[in-house]
């Protein structure tokens, strides 16, 4: 049996979530030997929230008949092109979407000062977007 697409509304609330579940991982002190695992979290939640944000704009987008990305990129950039994300909230989305491919793709070495301020921007951008895609 094949698994039901998912709707955006259940994205939605995965996307809220992964966005609680990272402020939790945010505010929590770390000390000593538990920086480098929080960096491991991070990392995977900065990667779960670009991924999912980008599943419910494609989402949202195919709900009206628009043309869906080619990449996570192409469904911030289309969603821009739809007026969605302002042009800030654009920029702000493909640097979460660069770090995210750094870190999937080992491309080369991230600052863990880089993970952490896309993870806090994150934290701060998905109920914007959530937002944005209930209310356009």
């Amino acid at each position: 049996m094949r698994p039901s697409k998912p709707t955006l509304a259940s994205r939605i609330a995965q996307l809220n979530d992964y966005r609680k579940e990272l402020r939790q991982w945010l505010d929590e002190p770390a000390p000593g030997p538990w920086d480098r695992a929080r960096l491991r979290v991070l990392e995977r939640m900065v990667q779960l929230l670009v991924e999912c944000a980008a599943d419910a704009g494609d989402l949202w987008l195919e709900e009206r008949g628009r043309p869906l990305g080619e990449s996570a990129t192409g469904v911030f950039q289309n969603l821009h092109r739809e007026g969605v994300m302002d042009a800030e909230m654009l920029a702000r989305f493909q640097r979460y979407v660069s770090t995210r491919n750094r870190i999937v793709h080992d491309y080369d070495l991230i600052t863990p000062q880089r993970v952490r301020q896309d993870a806090e921007g994150l934290a701060q951008d998905v109920p914007l977007l959530v937002q944005a895609l209930l209310t356009a």
